[in-house]
């Protein structure tokens, strides 16, 4: 069984606008249902694990309290 994403018009689409250098995003990819917790950095969305070009993602929303990561640029955990 599979979650349902977050409620649709919290989501902006990629198309109409990106978000702010720097900003806690959370981010989905076209044809997925599961958001990935990242930041907008450096043309594109960033999460723990990878760089995602802005037109893979198809639409996003600010990330806020437990959502929110900081990415790490280097030391991974094990």
């Amino acid at each position: 069984m599979t979650s349902a994403p977050p409620q649709e018009s919290t989501w902006i689409y990629t198309a109409s606008q990106l978000p702010a250098r720097g900003q806690p995003v959370e981010f989905m990819l076209a044809a997925r249902e599961c958001p990935i917790i990242g930041v907008y950095a450096e043309g594109g969305f960033r999460s723990r694990w990878t760089h995602y070009a802005a037109e893979l993602v198809c639409r996003w929303r600010g990330a806020t309290g437990a959502e929110r990561i900081e990415i790490a640029t280097g030391d991974r955990a094990a």
